[in-house]
């Protein structure tokens, strides 16, 4: 590595590039400035509090004689509620299914002062079916599909009304498949946990969850689930403690790394006697990615929704991989003696379309299931057959051009380290 770095000074000094002014001990300087940053962010992460914090809680039940939730989507909490079920245990012929509305307050209801928090940036719910062991039930379906009507509110503070997170169709149901299995032996149904919806942010303080499933009796509808005697929701959060260690680190780096690119920039405007390097207007736009990655726009949701944000992120985490792999590349093709034409993007357009085609495939997956989320938290790509399908091609297709890519890389480090140490014997010979 020394070898090569001494050998590269050589390079750009003819070349008149920025980093002929680097020798290897600023550059190893350099490394362990680096490294010394990296350890200290470790170690702060590793003494801070916890990425994710989950509870899970018990839904009420609610008998809506009334139909406020089925006919206008009325919220329904203890206050609107006209019957509270306490248990689905016992069977009881005057309950229609149609009727009954699962309901949950985020955090807790008992507790008032208790509140959610912007700092949490974004929310997951997993509903948990809890089957009746009823020696009655014949399992016709190991899949069966889990028909339900879901919709969340929100509020600011316990004095607050309810207001809908998002527009809902009344006549809009949605679909989980889920996987259930039956020990006859015991007389046990178990339902795999599902996925319920994803909040982009966390805007408001409390959160009101309605849930109704239609009942199959003359309709289609949750023919093969089996009778429950209640629900459970899994919520999961971004610890709010992690959250503030995160955006601090991010407000302390940020301006570092602007002023870093901005410096690099400027010397490579200097060289006005030469056009820069590939490797040099790629470290340029690595900088830049670097900068608009590490922006803290978390402040932002503090003051409002802004439930796109995990998308946005998402795709500038892309930008710095794919600006990461083309450095990669250019760094190892650059270094072969044996190339013909330098500084030509030509020279790797088979390598650099392969990654451009894992980051179309990867954006276009991450807008079908995190973008649509941002108007319907509800939504999930691998609700239906068909989403599922389209999900694992996209998945597989991105998987094919990043196991392209890693094999021509390693292939031409191979070719770059063969070339360099035929160059050196060479050279010897000649002294």
């Amino acid at each position: 590595l020394l070898y090569t770095i001494k050998f590269e000074e050589v390079v750009i000094m003819a070349n008149s590039m920025v980093l002929e002014k680097i020798s290897t001990r600023q550059l190893l300087i350099l490394f362990a400035g680096n490294f010394l940053v990296l350890i200290l962010l470790f170690i702060a992460g590793a003494k801070g509090p916890k990425p994710t914090n989950a509870m899970t809680r018990i839904t009420k039940i609610c008998n809506d004689k009334y139909h406020q939730f089925q006919n206008s989507s009325k919220p329904v909490d203890d206050s609107s509620c006209p019957e509270v079920i306490k248990s689905l245990e016992e069977d009881n012929p005057r309950l229609n299914g149609n009727n009954l509305v699962f309901y949950l307050v985020l955090p807790t209801d008992k507790y008032p002062e208790l509140e959610m928090s912007p700092w949490f940036q974004w929310m997951i719910t997993i509903l948990q079916l809890k089957p009746k062991q009823d020696y009655r039930y014949q399992q016709r379906n190991k899949n069966p599909v889990l028909t339900l009507k879901g919709v969340v509110f929100g509020r600011h503070g316990a004095n607050d009304f309810w207001r809908p997170v998002h527009t809902s169709d009344p006549d809009t149901f949605l679909t989980r498949r889920v996987t259930c299995t039956t020990d006859l032996q015991y007389n046990l149904i178990d339902c795999d946990d599902v996925a319920l919806f994803e909040l982009g942010s966390v805007h408001y303080s409390h959160y009101l969850i309605n849930i109704q499933l239609p009942d199959g009796r003359g309709q289609h509808y949750n023919k093969d689930i089996p009778p429950l005697q209640g629900i459970d929701i899994t919520e999961i959060h971004q610890n709010g403690g992690f959250t503030k260690v995160w955006v601090a680190q991010k407000t302390l780096i940020c301006p570092v790394l602007l002023v870093a690119t901005i410096l690099f920039s400027r010397q490579v405007g200097k060289c006005a006697n030469s056009s820069p390097l590939l490797i040099t207007k790629i470290i340029q736009g690595l900088g830049v990615v670097n900068v608009i990655y590490n922006l803290p726009l978390e402040y932002l949701s503090l003051v409002a929704d802004v439930p796109g944000l995990r998308v946005w992120y998402d795709c500038c985490t892309g930008l710095f991989y794919a600006a990461t792999a083309v450095l990669w590349l250019l760094f190892v093709g650059e270094h072969r003696m044996d190339l013909d034409e330098r500084n030509k993007f030509s020279n790797y357009w088979k390598e650099i379309t392969s990654i451009l085609v894992c980051c179309c495939v990867m954006f276009l997956f991450d807008v079908i299931e995190r973008g649509l989320q941002i108007a319907d938290p509800f939504h999930s790509i691998w609700a239906t057959v068909t989403g599922e399908n389209t999900a694992r091609t996209l998945l597989i297709v991105s998987a094919c051009c990043a196991s392209f890519y890693f094999l021509v890389l390693f292939y031409l480090m191979v070719r770059a380290v063969v070339s360099m140490s035929r160059k050196r014997a060479s050279l010897g010979n000649v002294g």
